[in-house]
């Protein structure tokens, strides 16, 4: 069944997709995958109905969402910023019956936007001495999880320039060719080195921040080439007239089973329990390529690397202001705010502590919050609760904010534990305690309201550099 795909239409098929990708990467949460699937078939095969399917879409998964924010996952941070912008502009058009409920300029010109300041921040965390450092750089980090995924071992197969090099051009990959997406002469080229770069990192498990990306480069396509895309894309399937689109969604649906299927009874015949997660991003990169591959050749053909570009820059105040929340959530490591959330995953970035590995704002001259300048340094657990739950884990010689340790300490003393004592240093001193968690001191009576709005990861030891979300 051919269809005709708008610009909208084609946004909101692939960001369902994404959404549906995370959700069935490990499916951990059944329930949700499943209706990500209902969600998915709805949006692509009800075509009468899919506005008012994406906008259920949008209040369900911003619901689920915001039960864990600012703790869910970067790109899911994100995409509730991108549910609550649509949500609040689809309600006001409704209101005054401007139009349906479908993407348009405005709403594409704040896409943009978002995906331009992502990447921005991106690379601007990452601009650090710890990262840039061959010996430590989570760029490396990402080589050897890739190799590990693949083989189940890890070493090192590549020159050694590849790992001096490698983090000098993620840098720059993310902060010049972020700005080149607003630009005619660069805005195609950046968007191919971004879908480069996405099927190389989705080999390693980031299939999910892959598919939101692609959703939004969408809203980067001049709508001139959309009737372009629909002639590229029909075909013949079988007995049935399936698109190259529709074809392409129900093998990711299939694909999906698939994967639960491995989870539950490890149907591959290897010890590497990590190989479907290569697999995963194998099987998304051909995917992706079987519904790119006409465009590819057209590119080819006649020798595209330029496109007519749609205006990004705007007067309009709910698109600034937007941009703006996006860029100010996503600055919250040089502000004293949160650390971790803020699309700073694999950055080595390090603010804590009053002083920053930061090449540019090594003093965090921005720095007006004071919650990540209380570091309390935990020096020994008895009972040795370093991994309280996962939210808490991995403590261990760790620094955490004050803030962070008494929600630990309050959630030690709520699930009953009688006897807790810790031996930390704090304000450069060393403490002995006692039952801390019963010290409304260190453990108040309730979690600080601020805490549920902020997210932290903890601090490695100086001599210590590890690459950590």
């Amino acid at each position: 069944m051919h269809q005709y795909y708008t610009k909208s239409d084609l946004f909101i098929i692939f960001y369902n997709l994404a959404y549906f990708l995370n959700e069935t990467e490990r499916w951990d949460r059944p329930v949700l995958a499943i209706c990500s699937i209902f969600f998915l078939l709805g949006s692509l095969f009800f075509k009468k109905y899919r506005p008012i399917i994406f906008f259920l879409f949008l209040i369900f998964t911003s619901s689920h969402i915001l039960v864990d924010f600012p703790k869910s996952s970067n790109h899911l941070n994100l995409m509730l910023f991108i549910n609550l912008f649509l949500i609040f502009n689809f309600l006001k058009r409704y209101k005054y019956k401007i139009n349906n409920i479908e993407i348009i300029l405005e709403d594409f010109v704040a896409l943009r936007w978002s995906l331009i300041i992502v990447y921005f921040l991106t690379g601007f965390h990452k601009l650090n001495s710890d990262f840039l450092s061959p010996y430590s750089s989570c760029a490396n980090w990402y080589h050897d999880k890739f190799i590990w995924f693949l083989t189940g071992n890890v070493f090192r197969p590549f020159p050694n320039f590849v790992y001096f090099l490698s983090p000098i051009l993620v840098v720059f990959l993310e902060i010049i060719e972020s700005i080149g997406l607003l630009f005619k002469k660069t805005q195609l080229i950046a968007l191919i080195s971004f879908l480069l770069f996405h099927s190389y990192l989705s080999l390693g498990g980031f299939v999910d921040f892959a598919a939101l990306a692609i959703s939004i480069m969408v809203s980067f396509i001049p709508n001139k080439y959309i009737n372009i895309i629909n002639d590229l894309i029909q075909l013949k399937f079988l007995k049935w007239n399936f698109d190259r689109i529709q074809v392409t969604i129900l093998l990711f649906i299939i694909i999906g089973f698939l994967y639960l299927i491995e989870y539950q009874y490890r149907i591959l015949p290897t010890d590497n329990l990590n190989l479907i997660r290569f697999i995963q991003g194998f099987l998304f990169n051909i995917l992706f390529i079987y519904i790119l591959l006409p465009f590819i050749i057209l590119a080819f053909k006649y020798k595209i690397i330029t496109w007519e570009i749609e205006n990004n820059f705007t007067k309009n105040m709910r698109i600034n202001l937007f941009s703006l929340l996006i860029f100010l959530f996503g600055f919250q490591n040089y502000l004293g705010l949160s650390t971790a959330g803020t699309f700073s995953m694999f950055s080595n970035i390090q603010t804590e502590g009053g002083k920053s590995n930061h090449l540019i704002l090594h003093n965090n001259p921005f720095e007006i919050f004071p919650y990540q300048k209380n570091l309390v340094h935990i020096i020994k657990f008895e009972p040795p609760y370093y991994d309280f739950t996962k939210k808490f884990s991995r403590l261990k010689e760790k620094k955490i904010p004050k803030l962070v340790f008494s929600e630990f300490l309050i959630h030690l003393r709520n699930s009953g534990i009688e006897e807790f004592d810790a031996e930390i240093y704090y304000k450069g001193k060393y403490h002995i305690l006692k039952n801390v968690h019963l010290d409304k001191k260190w453990a108040p009576h309730k979690i600080p309201i601020e805490k549920y709005f902020m997210n932290f990861r903890p601090v490695n030891n100086q001599n210590l550099k590890q690459c950590m979300w």
